[in-house]
C-alpha cells in the first residue's frame, strides 16, 4: 500500500477495498486511492484538471494540488479560510477558487502544476460575507461567484473586470451553473433556481422544490437540471420546462430518493450532484456517509458507498468519465473508479 505523508499536504494511500452496495451489478465503485488531510482539515472543493492530470482539493484553509498519476503533492498554499468553490477554466489555463474571507482568487494553472507558483494572478474581495460558489463559462470568457450576501457576480476574464451582478433572493446563494451555451446561470436561492441570463441578468425561467436546495449542475447536454436539497431527495429538471410568466404552475421534477440521513438535521443534506461527463449518469455525495450512481435516463441507484464519516461534501468527475473524486468531513479525498 502506497502512503505519503508531508505536513499539512495530506497522506496518500490506495487501492483499498470499498464497502458496496450495488443493487443490480450494474455499477461498481471502488476505491483506488485515498488522500487523508488532518481531522479538522475538513475537504469542502474539489476540481479536476480538463486535461485530467491534477486535481484540485480544498481542505482546511488550503488549497492543494496533485498529480493524478501517483498522487503526488505538486504545490499548495495557505489561504487563511475554507475554499467552497474551485474549477479550472475549460482549456486549462486559469484555477479559481471563492473563500469564506470573500475573496475570489485566479491563478496561472500552468504555473500550479509545474509547482513553480501558488502566488494569485489576482484576488478580488467579491462578497462581504464569503464566497460559496465559482463557475467559469464554457467559452471561459466568465467567471461567476455566488455569496453568503445573496449576490451572484459575473467577472471578465483573464482580467476580473466586474461585469456584472445579479440579486440571487433573499438567502445565500450556495451554487450556481452556466448552460451549455453559457447564456444562463443558474442561480440557487432557497427552495428555488432561478435562470439568470447571462448578457442581461434578467430572469428567464425558474424552477420552485418543496424543500430548500444545496447544488445545481446542468447535464453535459444542456437539456436537463439536477439539483440536490436538504430533504435526501435529488430533483432532475427538463430545462425546457422552466418557469415562465405564461405558465400556471412550475413544473414536477423527477425525484432521486435513495439517501437516507437523519430528517430534519444536517445529515439529511445532499452537499453535491455531478453529471458524468456522456451525462448516463449521476453520482451524489450525502450528509449520510454515501456517495451514490444512478442511472439518469430511469432514475435506477445503481450503486451506493459508505465513503465519509461524518458526510460527503464535494464531488468531481474526472474528464474521461472513469474516474470520480469525493471529499469529506472526515479530512478525505477518495479517488473512485466506476466499472460497469
Amino acid at each position: 500500500m502506497l502512503a505519503l505523508a508531508g505536513w499539512g499536504g495530506g497522506a496518500v494511500t490506495g487501492p483499498l477495498q470499498a464497502r458496496l452496495e450495488a443493487p443490480r451489478g450494474q455499477t461498481r465503485l471502488t476505491r483506488e486511492a485515498e488522500i487523508r488531510f488532518g481531522a479538522w482539515e475538513l475537504v469542502t472543493a474539489l476540481a479536476w484538471s480538463p486535461d485530467g492530470g491534477a486535481l484540485a482539493v480544498a481542505a482546511g484553509d488550503s488549497v492543494y494540488i496533485y498529480r493524478a498519476s501517483d498522487w503526488g503533492l505538486v504545490s499548495s498554499a495557505r489561504l487563511g479560510a475554507f475554499t467552497h468553490g474551485l474549477d479550472f477554466s475549460p482549456d486549462g489555463r486559469w484555477l479559481a477558487a471563492g473563500s469564506h474571507d470573500g475573496v475570489v482568487r485566479l491563478w496561472d494553472a500552468g504555473r500550479l502544476l509545474d509547482g513553480s507558483s501558488f502566488e494569485p494572478v489576482w484576488a478580488i474581495k467579491a462578497h462581504r460575507k464569503g464566497v460559496n460558489a465559482v463557475r467559469f463559462n464554457p467559452q471561459g470568457t466568465l467567471l461567476a461567484s455566488a455569496g453568503n450576501d445573496a449576490m451572484a457576480r459575473f467577472w471578465g476574464m483573464p482580467d476580473g473586470e466586474a461585469l456584472g451582478v445579479t440579486i440571487g433572493g433573499s438567502f445565500a446563494v450556495p451554487s450556481v451553473d452556466f448552460s451549455l451555451d453559457g447564456q444562463v446561470l443558474a442561480v440557487v436561492n432557497g427552495n428555488m433556481i432561478r435562470l439568470r441570463e447571462a448578457a442581461s441578468e434578467r430572469i428567464v425561467g425558474s424552477f420552485q422544490s418543496s424543500a430548500p436546495l444545496f447544488h445545481v449542475e446542468f447535464s453535459p447536454d444542456g437539456e436537463e437540471i439536477a439539483a440536490a436539497g436538504n430533504d435526501n431527495l435529488i430533483r432532475i429538471w427538463k430545462t425546457g420546462q422552466a418557469f415562465r410568466t405564461a405558465q400556471p404552475v412550475y413544473p414536477e421534477p423527477r425525484l432521486l430518493a435513495g439517501h437516507n440521513g437523519r430528517e430534519g438535521t444536517f445529515r439529511a443534506l445532499v452537499w453535491a450532484v455531478v453529471f458524468s461527463p456522456d451525462g448516463s449518469r449521476l453520482v451524489s455525495a450525502g450528509g449520510d456517509a454515501m456517495v451514490r450512481v444512478w442511472d439518469v435516463q430511469s432514475g435506477e441507484l445503481l450503486s451506493s458507498s459508505v465513503a465519509h464519516a461524518g458526510g460527503a461534501t464535494s464531488l468531481a468527475f474526472r474528464p474521461d468519465g472513469g474516474r470520480v473524486a469525493s471529499g469529506g468531513l472526515d479530512g478525505r479525498v477518495v479517488i473512485w473508479a466506476l466499472n460497469p
